[in-house]
């Protein structure tokens, strides 16, 4: 994980002016971020979204997550008092977290993922 990597994926961020809430690096090499945004729902109250919270897989296990989670955290809490976020069912780690930190399952997403291309041609 690079600061270009970073830069890659806030550009691509499909929400409003993204940001970086705190950035983790040792020995000048990332080890880990967020991602996080604010935007009014459909009932106009602002929401935090926690877009990414990753830790690279060798830092993983040493509480940075939990440390980053609660910088964001901390970031929006002026902002609003709703905060979501998104994890893939597989990612145990995560889950795990966001469970000690007493967040809980809402609703449960399935995601399709179709080339644009494949689409069309069905038209």
């Amino acid at each position: 994980m690079s600061v270009k990597d970073v830069r890659r994926w806030l550009s691509s961020s499909c929400f409003d002016k993204p940001k970086v809430a705190m950035v983790y690096a040792h020995e000048a090499e990332l080890v880990g971020f967020t991602v996080n945004s604010l935007f009014k729902a459909f009932d106009e109250k602002y929401t935090g979204l926690i877009d990414t919270l990753a830790i690279e897989p060798k830092f993983q296990g040493k509480g940075l997550g939990k440390k980053l989670l609660a910088l964001t955290l901390n970031s929006l809490a002026n902002k609003t008092n709703r905060i979501i976020l998104y994890v893939n069912e597989d990612n145990y780690r995560a889950i795990k977290l966001f469970s000690k930190m007493e967040f809980r399952v809402y609703r449960r997403l399935v995601r399709f993922d179709t080339p644009i291309n494949h689409l069309l041609s069905l038209l």
